[in-house]
């Protein structure tokens, strides 16, 4: 702030002494200009306390060409904002809702040992913090940060067995650049302008769907909230159960990114009104995926898949679309091999225990006049006309299920909270999915699956453990780093644990996938600092590439001490 009032004269008598004083302390609310970072009270921090950040994201922002001096018009001016948070470290991944339970063998996992999807060990019980961060990526300066929390708690009203569960999810996404989005555990939907932090939505997820249909009310599944990135601009995915008896089936609720209003399904003449949340046993039901030995029926991932060219309707091609929703069944609580005096309970499922659920988008135009030939165009105007588009809505429609048929491990049990997929060049019409197997010795990789053409096939294959790392006895983590347009190069983080010493150690591992050779020779090819492969017992505990060209780019490793 700029102070405007005049420089207080100097006071000798004692009579003034009082005003003086007086004068001097309401002065100190504000400051000169030139003053700002330099003479604060307060300093600015991303507040996430003992915790940490255990999510963070990059969001680049790309303006228009500037000149230079030299007249050069080629210089982009681009700036990032690096988003961290407290909220789960996968903002999609299926929750499993469970703890490590170290009170049975007396052993400890150590602090930088995170083997559970969504929890936090922590003894603090202090208010836990809510707060989302932005700072410039260049400085590190943090720009902005909120309260991604609707209401106050506290860990200890959040804690079971000494773990912490984040009250929030955060997604920070390239596909969604403008805003950042949080659901906390009450359901609050907001967006946040990711250049200041700005509120730019507010809803009530539960309110909203209880308006629509109050015959049910509706709940996250292990209080966990979720946010899956669909690849839509204007769509993202959140996973509710109903409160009771809902546990064994999942639905998922489909969110307007604009207006924060649940999608409904398109309107037909067998419902009375239309509905919100898909129900996950409805939808594998759809296609005859029977549960077998699996009893939950669980939303896996959600994936926008533009639409072909086969009809040649060039005014249409902007908004054709399906949702490929992949759906599963799936066991609670099962025991997997864990490190040493460490018990840990997943759900586990397997391939065959999958499906494909090909969902429709319709849109719903408001249009106006068509302006004057004389006024700019803008992204407001419709491609195939001068238009003037006054909003865009969107309704569903489930078309068809498909069974996820795979080849030669489609019966192998995995960890549902682990798999990843990896989206293809081809408009999103062919990916790759991985998992961890539920021995965690094993890593699951399934190729050449294309969600749209009606097979929902693909060829899958395992690894051995020892082919990731030779010092690995445990795998843990898949993490596949967010993909810019135009980039060719599939980079994986995989993290593994080396339990051979007293206390065991989490150990992060850059790897690039090569899902062509899949057939033939080895996808995985792991990262080395030397060509001596020196750093193979490191111990880094984040790993993170930073692309400089088509097919190079710097290795970032970071160690915690």
């Amino acid at each position: 702030q700029s102070r405007t009032m005049a420089k207080p004269t100097v006071a000798t008598s004692s009579r003034l002494f009082g005003t003086v004083l007086f004068l001097l302390y309401t002065s100190t609310c504000a400051l000169f200009a030139d003053e700002a970072g330099i003479n604060d009270f307060v300093i600015r921090t991303a507040g996430h306390g003992q915790v940490g950040v255990r999510y963070a994201s990059l969001i680049e922002h790309i303006s228009t060409p500037k000149s230079n001096d030299e007249g050069d018009n080629n210089n982009i001016d681009s700036s990032g904002v690096w988003v961290t948070s407290q909220s789960n470290e996968f903002s999609g991944a299926v929750s499993d809702g469970n703890f490590a339970d170290t009170t049975g063998g007396g052993g400890e996992v150590t602090s930088n040992f995170e083997p559970i999807i969504g929890k936090i060990n922590t003894s603090n019980d202090e208010e836990s913090s809510c707060s989302i961060a932005g700072r410039n990526v260049t400085s590190g300066e943090v720009l902005w940060r909120v309260n991604a929390c609707s209401s106050s708690g506290s860990s200890s009203a959040n804690t079971k067995h000494g773990e912490f569960t984040p009250r929030h999810v955060t997604l920070a996404s390239s596909t969604y650049s403008k805003v950042v989005y949080s659901m906390d555990n009450t359901g609050v939907f907001r967006g946040w302008d990711s250049n200041d932090g700005m509120l730019q939505l507010d809803m009530d997820l539960f309110q909203l769907i209880y308006d629509v249909d109050s015959k049910e009310k509706y709940q996250f599944p292990h209080d966990l909230p979720r946010l899956v990135d669909t690849s839509h601009p204007r769509i993202i995915g959140t996973v509710v159960v109903a409160e009771e008896g809902g546990d064994d089936d999942e639905s998922l609720v489909l969110l307007d990114t604009k207006t924060g209003q649940p999608i409904p399904s398109s309107p037909s003449s067998k419902e009375e009104k239309p509905f919100i949340a898909l129900s996950a046993k409805s939808l594998l039901a759809k296609a005859k995926v029977s549960k077998k030995k699996y009893d939950t029926a669980r939303i896996v991932d959600v994936m926008f898949v533009k639409g072909d060219d086969t009809n040649n309707d060039s005014s249409n091609k902007k908004h054709q679309g399906h949702l490929a929703v992949l759906v599963a069944w799936s066991s609670l609580n099962q025991e997997i091999a864990a490190p040493k005096n460490t018990q840990v309970t997943k759900s586990i499922s397997s391939f065959s225990s999958m499906a494909w659920i090909d969902v429709k988008l319709k849109e719903v135009i408001q249009t106006s006049e068509p302006p004057e030939a004389s006024a700019p165009k803008s992204e407001d105007y419709d491609d195939w006309s001068t238009t003037l588009i006054k909003s865009i809505s969107y309704s569903h429609e489930v078309v068809k299920g498909v069974p996820f048929n795979v080849d030669g491990i489609g019966s192998t049990p995995l960890l549902l909270s682990s798999l990843r997929k990896v989206v293809g060049e081809n408009n999103n019409n062919s990916l790759s999915v991985l998992a961890i197997a539920a021995t965690t010795s094993q890593l699951l990789l399934v190729t050449n699956i294309n969600a749209v053409s009606g097979n929902g096939g693909g060829v899958g294959r395992s690894y051995e453990i020892d082919m990731l790392h030779p010092y690995w006895r445990i795998i843990d983590t898949i993490s596949v780093p967010q993909v810019e347009d135009g980039n060719t190069v599939t980079t994986l983080t995989i993290a593994g644990v080396d339990d051979r010493y007293p206390t065991s150690r989490r150990i992060e591992s850059l790897f690039v996938l090569s899902v062509d050779r899949s057939e033939g020779g080895e996808p995985f090819h792991r990262v080395y600092g030397s060509e001596k492969k020196s750093d193979e017992e490191m111990m880094h505990n984040a790993v993170v590439l930073c692309p400089t060209f088509e097919s190079t780019g710097l290795v970032v490793t970071a160690v915690e001490d």
